[in-house]
């Protein structure tokens, strides 16, 4: 892997006459193995692995991380996938920001995808923000929720100061990884 990442950094540098100083790949045994043999070979070279194949990682790890995780990920798609609910759920967030800012505003609830993880973050940011009209109705219409889907569960989770808190530490986690990933994608890294 070492040779080959060396025949690319060489074609590159020589078709657009520069010196590459960056190279960045995945995290498997033969591309971390490579990564680590060409920076040995090339001192001059930062070689890092992928920030998006590292996410995951992270969250197996920290085992409360990856608990609130799958527990806002649920919520969502609850959600969003319950129109009764979310209805209500939505007349919640029109009067709060009615009264607010005088206007009537309802924001979607985002999903992340699998496998990007920027998605991850976004969504979690925007549970975030919806976080208080999601608790005003579970206080004011909790049985009526209960009663249109069986949402005991999600209206215990929104209710939740300790899951609110972890949601944040969470999205403080994740947010620089996310700027991270997006840094080492681009072609200008």
């Amino acid at each position: 892997m070492a040779d080959q990442f060396e025949s690319i950094i060489d074609c590159i540098e020589t078709k657009y006459n520069c010196i590459v100083i960056y190279f960045t790949t995945d995290s498997d045994g033969g591309s971390k193995k490579g990564c680590q043999l060409l920076e040995k070979q090339r001192p001059w070279l930062l070689a890092p692995s992928c920030w998006a194949h590292q996410f995951q990682l992270v969250l197996r790890v920290y085992i409360f991380a990856a608990q609130i995780v799958e527990s806002a990920t649920d919520l969502i798609g609850w959600l969003n996938n319950h129109g009764k609910v979310r209805k209500m759920f939505d007349a919640s967030q029109a009067q709060i920001s009615l009264n607010q800012t005088g206007q009537s505003v309802v924001l979607a609830y985002l999903t992340a995808n699998l496998t990007q993880w920027t998605t991850h973050c976004v969504a979690f940011i925007r549970l975030l923000r919806v976080q208080d009209a999601l608790k005003l109705e579970v206080m004011q219409h909790r049985s009526g929720l209960i009663k249109a889907q069986d949402a005991e569960m999600h209206c215990d989770l929104i209710a939740d100061y300790n899951f609110r808190e972890g949601l944040e530490h969470v999205v403080g986690d994740i947010e620089p990884i996310c700027y991270r990933t997006n840094i080492n994608q681009k072609d200008s890294t």
